[in-house]
C-alpha cells in the first residue's frame, strides 16, 4: 500500500453476496497471514482500486465500474452504493487521471491550494492519489513548504512548540477560549472546490499541541 504498509497470504475464489440480487461467483480474494503495517483491528480490506483483482473491476459487467463513497463523519453513518445512478444530486465532479506508473491508483489534478482566501505559490498543477486508506493528506515537499508557510503566517496569535510524529508545525492553545484557523481550500481541475472542515487541517494531540494535519512527502501526493 502507500504507506508502506503490507499483506500477504493465500489466494482463492468464492461466490460474493452482497445483496439478494448482486450474487458474484468465482470471486477472488485473498487471506493474509502476514501483515506489515499499522492495520489496526480491522476485519478486512475492500478493494476498489483499478486493479483487475479488485471488487470494482471484478463486478465491472454489473456496474460499469461506476461507485459512490460517502465517508461517515460524527453526524452521518455514510454509504458505499454501486452503478452510474449511485451518485448525489448535490455532488460536484472533477475529471480523474491516469498514470501508468500507478496504475491501480485514482488520481486527481490539483491546481491550486488557497490558505485564508489566498493562493499559495504553486509552480504547476499537482496529480493527487485518493486514498480513504491514507489518514493525513501527504504533499510534494514544495507544496507543503509553500502551505505550511501561508498557514502559519495567519496563526501568530498562538505559540509555536516543536513537532510530534512526523508533524512539524504544531501550536499551544492552552490560555485560548477560542481559536481562528484560516480556511484551507483545494481547486481541482474543473472548477471543483474542496474546502477543508477544521477537523481535516488541524489534528488535536492535546490542548497544547495541536498541529497542522499534512505531512510531506517526495512523492505523488495523496489526499488522504
Amino acid at each position: 500500500y502507500v504507506d508502506g504498509s503490507e499483506s500477504s497470504g493465500h489466494f482463492g475464489r468464492d461466490t460474493l453476496t452482497l445483496t439478494s440480487s448482486d450474487v458474484f461467483g468465482n470471486f477472488p480474494f485473498g487471506c493474509g497471514t502476514h501483515q506489515v503495517g499499522d492495520f489496526g483491528r480491522v476485519a478486512g480490506l475492500l478493494g476498489l482500486g483499478r486493479n483487475k483483482l479488485s471488487l470494482v473491476s471484478t463486478t465491472a459487467k454489473y456496474h460499469d465500474s461506476v461507485f459512490s463513497y460517502c465517508l461517515p463523519s460524527s453526524s452521518s453513518t455514510g454509504f458505499l452504493t454501486f452503478g452510474p445512478d449511485s451518485g448525489s444530486e448535490s455532488a460536484s465532479f472533477t475529471r480523474l487521471l491516469t498514470n501508468p506508473q500507478v496504475a491501480t491508483f485514482y488520481l486527481l489534478s490539483l491546481v491550486a491550494i488557497s490558505v485564508g482566501g489566498k493562493p499559495i505559490n504553486m509552480s504547476s498543477s499537482e496529480g493527487m492519489i485518493l486514498d480513504s486508506g491514507t489518514a493525513m493528506t501527504r504533499l510534494p515537499y514544495p507544496v507543503y513548504a509553500a502551505l505550511k508557510s501561508a498557514f502559519h503566517s495567519h496563526m501568530s496569535a498562538y505559540s509555536s512548540v516543536p513537532g510530534t510524529h512526523g508533524l512539524d508545525t504544531c501550536y499551544d492553545f492552552s490560555g485560548h477560549t477560542s481559536v481562528l484557523i484560516p480556511r484551507v481550500t483545494f481547486h481541482f481541475v474543473g472548477g471543483t472546490d474542496l474546502e477543508l472542515q477544521a477537523d481535516a487541517i488541524m489534528i488535536i494531540l492535546s490542548i497544547s499541541e495541536v498541529c497542522l494535519a499534512f505531512v510531506p512527502q517526495a512523492q505523488t501526493g495523496i489526499l488522504g
